[in-house]
């Protein structure tokens, strides 16, 4: 509690009454604010910069504030400290009401932030994934180490992408879109959250990334499933009506499934969640298995 109003100060607030820790690096101060803790600033600085030049898109995201000092964040120790203006609104719900009508919603938005990071990509520079690389270095390094059984045919599947992964537009991408990063107030759009993994990748990646976090807990279970289709339908829907989609891009999606799956794996079992892991492996597995079901425009 010190150090958080000794961080305040900074900014010359000076009447927060109410401080809930979010987890251990986040903290939300009166509805009005973000407290985030962060040890890499290079990160941060990149974190700071994308804020600013999609605000500058009209793109609604947090803004972060500046101390009286005119910096963006405070430093104690090896520790740095960036405050937010915090977003109003609820995550995003697309199982309520009409699912179909919902994926539109949330693919259009999609698609416009895809325009506005194509937008800014001359100014803002960030990591490019290297497909190959990550497959083989990070997830099937990983995933062997900790010798979480995996199907040969997976392995297989995954290195079968590579020439098609090549051909798909790649851009700027937010890399960690879900529900969760997408706040609505009174039933209309008021922001998007959390871009500290932005990277060049390929944008389909956005686009299942969003769809397959959403058929985590609904895959196994049919009537879940069907209504899981119709949002994911109208998520395809909704970008394309705003930014076609490729037909390479089409092809791609069960492959790009499997993949964020894996990636999935090989990050849990990295932090040592081995049951979680093994959860992803199984959903990928069912993926690969029923890829000639997944909805298609």
């Amino acid at each position: 509690m010190e150090i958080i109003n000794e961080i305040l100060s900074s900014f010359n607030i000076h009447s927060i009454q109410a401080i809930q820790q979010i987890n251990k690096n986040t903290w939300k101060l009166d509805h009005k604010y973000v407290l985030k803790k962060n040890t890499n600033i290079n990160q941060l600085k990149k974190s700071i910069l994308l804020s600013d030049l999609l605000l500058k898109e009209k793109i609604s995201v947090p803004e972060y504030l500046q101390t009286c000092k005119g910096m963006s964040f405070v430093q104690i120790d090896d520790h740095y400290y960036v405050l937010m203006k915090k977003i109003k609104g609820n995550h995003f719900k697309p199982f309520e009401g009409n699912p179909y009508k919902n994926g539109v919603l949330v693919g259009g938005l999609l698609a416009n932030l895809h325009k506005a990071l194509k937008r800014i990509s001359a100014s803002f520079e960030c990591y490019e994934v290297d497909y190959l690389k990550e497959l083989e270095d990070y997830i099937i390094k990983n995933i062997k180490e900790n010798d979480v059984q995996v199907s040969q045919d997976i392995i297989n599947y995954c290195y079968d992408f590579n020439c098609l992964y090549n051909k798909l537009p790649r851009q700027l991408i937010h890399r960690d879109i879900h529900c969760e990063n997408m706040l609505f107030t009174d039933g209309m759009f008021s922001g998007y959250l959390d871009f500290d993994l932005t990277e060049k990748n390929v944008r389909l990646y956005d686009i299942c990334y969003l769809a397959v976090t959403l058929l985590v807990e609904n895959y196994y279970d049919e009537h879940r499933f069907l209504l899981w289709c119709d949002v994911f339908h109208g998520i395809l829907t909704g970008y394309n009506e705003i930014s076609e989609l490729a037909k390479d891009e089409i092809s791609a999606i069960p492959y790009l499934f499997v993949y964020i799956e894996m990636t999935f794996a090989a990050f849990f079992v990295q932090n040592k969640q081995i049951d979680s892991s093994r959860s992803c492996i199984t959903l990928a597995e069912w993926i690969y298995q029923n890829k000639d079901i997944l909805p298609v425009l």
